[in-house]
């Protein structure tokens, strides 16, 4: 009897949180089979294959929207890199080779072990999510010309992406980094991929919230239990005064993301990009 009573006011305990926590209690609720679903996914070729190796917890920090005259870009990058913390950066090459000094500072980064760089689309608007490979080459090109670096990931603009879109990335990219789109049904005809979902976003676009460091926190330890890989979105435009565009920095968004990464720190977990997760022969 004493038993019973005890797994009811677990129960109890459990339901109060999920009613009292109305945010973090509607990402379980949402979300619960990525959290524990088997991810990522791992598509290969019969002659050869990708592996995402993952030996301790790791976080991911995922940029994306790095793109030309984005005034908060570079205060972001360089408060990561102040801390030893890699970053992945989702590079949009519209108009990129316009801006001098964007372009001028990505090449800058070009060589820095702790910076990967990732496409983001071509012009991150609804064409990419019928992009050609006509389209998505040009875009790769720019980075490779911009850069010096030839990007391995892809990270769809607005996480969609049609079936033809779909296999030009299979076939010109390691790594998708992404929501669930790929179709398990033909993934024999793919070439090799592995697909690693974000874990959750530092800002709600749909409702222009921001999430605290709490709940990011939060989300980022029960998946790490689970899973040892947490990816972490954010977007420069959210250091802004105006988070619809990214033409300032607000000062106190950038110092309390910098609280965020110091408090990510003291998981006692490693950092790292997805290419320096994955290993492809």
């Amino acid at each position: 009897m004493e038993h019973k009573w005890s797994l009811a006011l677990i129960a109890v305990v459990i339901i109060a949180l999920l009613v009292f926590t109305p945010s973090l209690g509607a990402y379980y609720t949402k979300n619960m089979n990525k959290i524990t679903g088997n991810s990522p996914k791992i598509y290969h070729s019969q002659d050869s294959e990708c592996v995402l190796d993952i030996k301790e917890s790791v976080i991911i920090i995922r940029l994306d929207d790095v793109r030309a005259y984005s005034v908060p870009s570079q205060e972001v990058i360089d408060l990561t890199l102040s801390k030893n913390i890699p970053i992945v950066l989702g590079v949009i090459p519209n108009k990129l080779t316009k801006d001098r000094h964007m372009s001028n500072y990505l090449r800058s980064l070009g060589k820095n072990p702790l910076v990967e760089m990732a496409q983001h689309g071509l012009y991150h608007n609804s064409t990419d999510i019928n992009i050609s490979e006509e389209k998505l080459l040009e875009g790769k090109e720019i980075i490779i010309s911009t850069t010096n670096v030839v990007p391995v990931t892809y990270v769809p603009p607005f996480n969609q992406l049609n079936p033809d879109s779909f296999n030009y990335i299979l076939n010109n990219f390691k790594i998708l980094s992404s929501e669930e789109i790929s179709n398990d049904a033909n993934k024999d005809k793919y070439a090799q991929i592995i697909e690693i979902d974000k874990t959750v976003s530092t800002y709600n676009f749909q409702e222009n919230r921001e999430e605290s460091n709490e709940y990011l926190l939060e989300i980022c330890k029960k998946v790490l239990e689970e899973k040892k890989l947490c990816v972490l979105e954010f977007h420069p435009q959210e250091f802004s005064t105006v988070p619809s565009n990214a033409i300032d920095v607000n000062a106190e968004k950038l110092k309390t993301y910098g609280e965020l990464l110091d408090s990510l720190k003291q998981l006692n977990v490693s950092f790292s990009t997805f290419k320096d997760l994955v290993e492809c022969n």
